[in-house]
């Protein structure tokens, strides 16, 4: 570590300098994180407050769908999309695959089909 150079009052006062800034930090992050709990708080306070003015608490069911907000609204929506889509989808994919088969089929030869058509495998689908 190296020695600070100097007189000993100069030297002093550069240590004091040093005690102020680390004690204007430590002041600083203290009222940040009282600052962050107390947010953290007022708004699980909020959060109870509001909930029990509805009835969520003294009804005990949990049933706050009367109370949607815009999120909501459009979450259901997407949701309902998205299922309408998927629905679609299956169809289309079932579609497609007997259309790929009625293709495949189309490709044999008479004879090939008629193999085909005679087998046990075939008849036992």
């Amino acid at each position: 570590m190296e020695r600070i150079k100097g007189s000993t009052t100069e030297t002093m006062r550069k240590m004091f300098e040093l005690l102020r800034q680390a004690t204007k930090v430590q002041r600083s992050l203290r009222l940040k994180v009282i600052r962050l709990f107390a947010n953290v708080n007022k708004k699980l306070l909020q959060a109870a407050f509001q909930k029990w003015s509805v009835g969520y608490f003294e009804e005990g069911d949990g049933d706050n769908s009367g109370f949607l907000g815009n999120g909501s609204i459009a979450l259901k929506q997407v949701r309902d999309d998205r299922e309408d889509m998927q629905a679609e989808l299956r169809e289309v994919m079932t579609e497609t695959a007997s259309i790929r088969k009625t293709l495949q089929f189309a490709q044999y030869t008479r004879g090939q089909r008629l193999k085909l058509l005679n087998s046990e495998q075939l008849s036992s689908e």
